[in-house]
């Protein structure tokens, strides 16, 4: 897979010099005149895309809403890259990189490779280059990694905008919507929890509701471009003894 990955690399390196210009400090930016006005529909096709990307968020912890106004609440901000090589069928290799951390707390994500299809469920795998990181490097989680999440979806593909699926915090409500020209919904809610699991980082508490709502708006000119997602999440921590002892994490993305 190592080797694979780096074939790809080179290959999406060579065909994207030609639909590409360079912006400010020499960073490239798609053209975007130049790329395929739509996916290809044959199945033979493969084009590639790069992308600069901005990405803010805030998450906050809190014990009850009243309380929220006042909690306190952490920021990251940072710019990034996303290479796409996307095939024709469907299947898409892509690649995260962080460029510049302007709020000084990203700490030192290697480059994250996401393998995934365009549908339902399209989540393949993760992977990291083993040459991007040291021999005892040890994944954790990062806002790379919170990147992904607004993009995946477990939803079946062609089983309908409104599912009862598996996710990894257990069978929950999935819903799928074009709210407005542009503009897609995806809504995850009504949980029903796998209590013995502890998918936070903090010990001794459980996760007792979830839920997240993510929007994804495209391009006004090309319509097969994703240029900027929205999307909150929110994770109901408790104790598995007391359940009035826990707290509320929520966190808002944009890029």
């Amino acid at each position: 897979m190592k080797l694979l990955l780096l074939v790809l690399v080179v290959a999406a390196a060579v065909i994207a010099e030609e639909n590409v210009e360079y912006g400010e400090g020499g960073r490239r930016k798609a053209k975007r005149e130049d790329m395929p006005r739509q996916y290809p529909i044959d199945g033979t096709e493969t084009r590639v895309l790069h992308f600069d990307y901005t990405y803010l968020s805030e998450t906050v912890m809190y014990d009850t809403l009243e309380n929220k106004i006042d909690a306190p609440s952490v920021y990251i901000n940072a710019s990034l890259t996303f290479d796409i090589l996307h095939h024709g069928n469907g299947d898409i290799l892509a690649v995260w990189k962080v460029v510049d951390c302007f709020s000084g707390n990203c700490g030192a994500p290697p480059p994250v490779w996401v393998s995934f299809v365009q549908g339902g469920n399209n989540l393949n795998a993760v992977y990291v280059d083993k040459e991007d990181v040291p021999a005892d490097f040890v994944p954790r989680w990062n806002f790379l990694y919170a990147i992904i999440h607004t993009i995946y979806t477990p939803a079946e593909g062609g089983e309908g905008d409104e599912q009862y699926t598996k996710t990894k915090y257990g069978m929950c409500d999935v819903h799928f919507s074009r709210p407005e020209d542009k503009r897609f919904r995806r809504k995850m809610g009504g949980c029903d929890l796998i209590g013995s699991t502890n998918t936070s980082r903090i010990d001794g508490l459980i996760v007792t509701r979830y839920k997240n709502e993510a929007h994804y708006i495209q391009n006004t000119k090309v319509d097969a471009d994703i240029v900027r997602i929205e999307s909150i999440e929110e994770l109901g921590l408790s104790s598995p003894f007391d359940h009035n002892f826990g707290m509320t994490v929520e966190t808002r993305i944009e890029r």
